[in-house]
């Protein structure tokens, strides 16, 4: 078949975004692990391309108190204890009664659930930032946002590969540029409407418009979300009320690049137990990974929108204050930083899919669905069995082709 790929932006990958501002030093801005090399697609492919997969080792952590230093080997402990109460209860099937009020009331949060597992009500204040901790590092990073905002019934929803997580050595960057060898792909090319009322289908975009037969549709939730592009007929009521009824969540990032390194060189995660759930609770050490003197942090939900609204320099400081607190006052100014901001980026409008109380069993594939067997739909947000990864994303396109060949 004769396949055109219409590109918004002018380079590949989406939200698998390396940035090579740093000569000497690829950063990922957008996806970070494969996640689970065995059975997994994205790390066959990088494989065959060639690409180096470096283990991650989530358990190689050192855990902080802001303004206490290192955690005590109890308080460790006790943390620990919490952790996996709430592991256990995220890998555990719903019992047979909240099964069945979900057939029938699929509406609710997790959040009391969850905030009885760990105790968030707790007393104490170092029970409770334990019990915050917890829920963000788990929860709240996994899916993007809130745990307030969290379907109760489908937010187990896909499966955990095996082999353990992989970082891509070298930019992750590279399995894109792998995969789109050989591809008609034209970058740059904004779609502003899909036009399927004839026998084909016409795509528009500023340079014109294109005559296809069919169309594969893998934008982002989020511009779905957006209307930025027109569908002309318009999309049926189950689509539209597919797409409302899923989350786009923000995972942001700030990368500190310093002249050297300042913290133990070969733990791979700090994480910071602070007042404020969710506050520059997780920072990574790239170094680990042989990337460099420099460490990335991570900030999800509303504390990720907050902090879109401030400038570079702002984010900066925040992020150093917080390590400061963990390591000291004398730890190092940076030299240059990395700031991302998922949500306001037009081409995405967030950084993955979760569910939220307008879910219902039947969402994603309500979304997958193929309208008029000539506009079909790939992305993580339709994947069923791992949403919000790039292997989701990527058993769904090749999902799609399959569908499109056998139509």
């Amino acid at each position: 078949m004769e396949v055109v790929v219409l590109e918004a932006q002018t380079r590949i990958g989406g939200r698998l975004k390396t940035s090579r501002h740093w000569a000497d030093l690829p950063v990922e801005l957008g996806a970070s692990w494969i996640h689970g090399v065995t059975g997994n697609p994205a790390a066959s492919a990088a494989r065959s391309a060639g690409l180096e997969l470096q283990p991650a080792d989530y358990d190689n952590r050192a855990v902080y108190e802001a303004g206490a230093g290192l955690l005590g080997r109890q308080a460790l402990a006790r943390l620990e204890a919490v952790e996996r109460r709430l592991e256990r209860h995220m890998q555990s099937a719903p019992g047979e009664a909240l099964a069945r009020a979900c057939r029938t009331r699929p509406r609710g949060t997790i959040a009391n659930r969850v905030a009885r597992q760990v105790n968030l009500d707790a007393t104490g204040e170092s029970k409770r930032q334990r019990a915050q901790f917890a829920i963000n590092s788990i929860v709240e990073h996994e899916f993007g946002t809130d745990f307030e905002h969290l379907s109760r019934c489908f937010w187990t929803e896909g499966e955990a590969l095996p082999g353990g997580d992989a970082w891509v050595g070298g930019g992750f960057d590279r399995l894109a540029q792998s995969l789109a060898d050989g591809l008609d792909i034209r970058l740059g090319q904004r779609v502003a409407q899909v036009d399927y009322r004839g026998n084909g289908v016409a795509v528009t975009t500023a340079d014109g418009v294109e005559q296809a037969d069919v169309v594969i549709v893998t934008v982002p939730l989020g511009v779905l979300q957006a209307g930025h592009i027109r569908f002309e007929p318009g999309l049926p009521s189950t689509k539209l009320e597919a797409i409302d009824a899923l989350g786009s969540g923000l995972l942001n990032k700030c990368v500190l690049r310093f002249d050297a390194i300042n913290w133990p060189r070969n733990i791979e995660i700090f994480n910071r137990l602070a007042d404020a759930r969710g506050e520059w609770s997780e920072f990574v050490n790239l170094g680990a990974y042989d990337q460099g003197a420099a460490i990335m942090a991570f900030n999800a939900g509303s504390f990720a929108h907050e902090l879109e609204s401030a400038s570079d320099a702002t984010t900066g400081m925040l992020a150093l204050e917080a390590l400061r607190s963990m390591f000291g006052s004398s730890f190092p100014e940076p030299t240059a930083l990395q700031v991302t901001r998922w949500a306001g980026d037009e081409n995405a409008f967030g950084s993955h899919s979760f569910p939220i109380e307008a879910t219902r069993a039947d969402t994603r594939i309500r979304l997958l669905d193929a309208v008029d067997n000539r506009i079909f739909f790939a992305g993580e947000a339709t994947s069923t069995n791992a949403p919000g990864t790039v292997h989701g994303a990527m058993r769904s396109g090749r999902a799609a082709a399959v569908a499109v060949v056998e139509r």
